[in-house]
């Protein structure tokens, strides 16, 4: 993870995870709809996509910070 954010950005990497959560959106909506166990694996899986994403964030706001 390390390699692939430093060759294409945090911002970029943190894009593709939310994307990735949008397509496992899209799945439980329109293939698993009237799947309870897919919809709540679906969810959780969004879930860990968003946080990954949010943690990515996070480390390039600090990185893009200046320091005092």
């Amino acid at each position: 993870m390390r390699a692939f954010a430093a060759r294409i950005g945090l911002y970029r990497v943190a894009a593709l995870l939310v994307g990735c959560a949008l397509v496992i959106e899209v799945c439980r909506t329109q293939l698993f709809a009237g799947n309870t166990a897919a919809t709540i694996a679906c969810t959780l899986g969004e879930v860990g996509f968003l946080a990954a994403a949010a943690g990515v964030f996070v480390l390039a706001r600090r990185s893009t910070r200046p320091h005092m």
